[in-house]
């Protein structure tokens, strides 16, 4: 996270001491996380270095929109992998929409980190059918210093009666993971109970031994 620029009068830096002024600056601070419990200072290259990807001036505007949560549509604009041609950038949509959803999910629905996972309905499939408004979406190619490169962008919506829909799975989800321990020591409950009975049933009525 950037820091704010100071907003004091340019006589303060006038008044720093020549000694202070030619002390090495002090070493960064590390990046605190963000309220959500989520580590941004981790992002991953699109391109290599160096390669400056610009988007084109016909691209649409709600690539560079921002998830507005008062909304009554959540919209969120996800791109996919930059790829060599625009064939691949079309086919490797999947993991970056489930990855995007499923981080959506986590933050803004379930608010528990790997809630989404635990979700088998939420998958790549579910989300081309139910949540992307546009399945082409845009295609952009990208102005680099070596060769063009290729981004497919979509945009997904998600509506109230939908999210109420994802809540109800992440509570399911929840409590499938609170019972798994419990089913457990039901089952091996039921075996030592199933195996007593045997052996009641056999000291009981011992098998008659052939002449």
């Amino acid at each position: 996270h950037k820091a704010p620029h100071s907003q004091g009068k340019a006589s303060q830096w006038s008044e720093v001491p020549a000694a202070a002024a030619s002390k090495p600056p002090a070493a960064p601070r590390p990046a605190e996380h963000s309220r959500s419990g989520w580590d941004d200072r981790h992002q991953e290259l699109s391109v290599e270095p160096g390669l400056a990807p610009l988007l084109p001036s016909d691209a649409p505007a709600w690539i560079s929109t921002s998830l507005d949560l008062n909304a009554h549509v959540h919209r969120l604009p996800v791109g996919g992998p930059i790829a060599e041609d625009e064939a691949h950038a079309a086919r490797d949509m999947d993991e970056a929409l489930l990855a995007a959803v499923r981080r959506y999910i986590d933050e803004h629905i379930a608010h528990r980190r790997g809630a989404a996972a635990s979700m088998p309905q939420v998958t790549a499939d579910f989300i081309w059918k139910n949540l992307v408004d546009e399945p082409q979406g845009y295609v952009a190619r990208l102005t680099t210093t070596s060769l063009p490169m290729y981004q497919k962008w979509v945009l997904v919506s998600i509506t109230p009666e939908q999210r109420d829909i994802m809540e109800q799975w992440g509570r399911q989800a929840l409590q499938r993971q609170r019972l798994a321990p419990l089913g457990a020591g039901t089952l091996g409950v039921l075996g030592c109970v199933g195996m007593a009975h045997l052996l009641l049933s056999f000291r009981r009525h011992p098998r008659k031994q052939s002449a």
